[in-house]
């Protein structure tokens, strides 16, 4: 999993190597068609690149927000911003970044979504918690719920805490988190709550899991918001 998005390929091409590379192949020398088999490959790469980062904006526009778009590409140098980075190099299958308001915790989760994709690695699970009670959490549809965020290599849990909490709910998510616990399935969770408060919400279980090869980070309380 890597954060870094390839951009060497990512240009722009001339209307003489356009026409060189579309154009036929009859009379040319040796040298130009290997000039055009070279510029061929190099205007595929640029193109999957471009598409690729089409379906990363596309998708953090239509599961974070439309003002995510720009801080998901080039997000600023923050505490969240270095832990993920350092987490996406580590053996852990869990990070939680827990802090206040303001903290750059979605921007980060943005970011890993944004290059996940534009990577071609994986196109993420996402849930914003706020939208829990309006999911299937009852029964027979809890159970395809769950299987929809259990499954997948990277799920990504926004803004744990925020929702109207339930027993139902509190089922889903120590189901889900049970799930990936036992398969290592990379899981990304933010939140607003210290440790021991999201451990009696959601139960010592659930917070055992995480911790038990995951990464909790309690970042600053310092907002981001507005910061030049």
């Amino acid at each position: 999993m890597a954060l870094k998005i390839d951009l060497e390929q990512l240009r722009d091409f001339t209307a003489e190597e356009n026409t060189l590379i579309d154009g036929p192949s009859r009379g040319l020398s040796a040298e130009l068609l290997a000039h055009r088999e070279n510029l061929t490959r190099q205007r595929f790469h640029s193109e999957r690149i471009k598409s690729n980062l089409h379906h990363a904006t596309s998708w953090v526009s239509e599961f974070i927000g439309d003002r995510f778009i720009e801080l998901a590409r080039a997000p600023k140098d923050t505490e969240a911003i270095r832990q993920l980075e350092a987490w996406t190099k580590s053996n852990s299958w869990a990070l939680v970044l827990a802090g206040g308001v303001g903290a750059g915790k979605t921007v980060a989760m943005a970011h890993l979504a944004f290059a996940t994709i534009a990577n071609e690695q994986a196109r993420p699970r996402f849930l914003n918690a706020t939208r829990l009670p309006f999911e299937p959490v009852f029964g027979h549809e809890a159970g395809q719920f769950v299987d929809r965020l259990s499954f997948g290599s990277l799920l990504l849990l926004d803004d744990l805490g925020a929702e109207t909490i339930s027993a139902p709910i509190v089922s889903v998510i120590a189901a889900v988190v049970d799930f990936r616990y036992r398969h290592l399935s990379k899981t990304v969770i933010t939140t607003n709550l210290p440790l021991k408060e999201f451990a009696e919400r959601y139960g010592q279980r659930v917070a055992d899991r995480i911790l038990d090869g995951g990464t909790w980070i309690e970042l600053s309380d310092a907002s981001m918001r507005g910061a030049k």
